[in-house]
């Protein structure tokens, strides 16, 4: 299912516990931003920033729809922090996302 915007514009008033969802192209999936810190720009104005969460491309059953099937058609999910993009662009291809603890 996709969900989200394409991220280049928001609504106004955005709340810290708010989630964002956007819908990437280049790894063809919505994944959301979570709320991570409160910057003050040079206007004085408090400005939000969201970040990929640690658990975007975790080994969850949230992303079990991710997981690939090997040759016997045994359902198989990759570590946390890997993702495949092989529906994506049609060949082998893993995406890397650095898991901070």
């Amino acid at each position: 299912m996709i969900n989200g915007t394409d991220s280049t514009i928001w609504h106004p008033d955005a709340r810290k516990d708010e989630l964002f969802y956007t819908f990437m192209n280049d790894i063809c999936r919505t994944v959301h931003l979570k709320y991570n810190q409160t910057h003050r720009n040079l206007f004085n104005i408090d400005t939000y920033q969201y970040t990929l969460p640690n658990d975007v491309f975790a080994n969850t059953s949230d992303n079990q729809g991710f997981c690939l099937k090997d040759k016997t058609q045994q359902i198989k999910c990759l570590p946390n922090g890997l993702f495949s993009l092989s529906s994506c662009v049609h060949c082998e291809l893993m995406l890397s996302y650095l898991l901070e603890k």
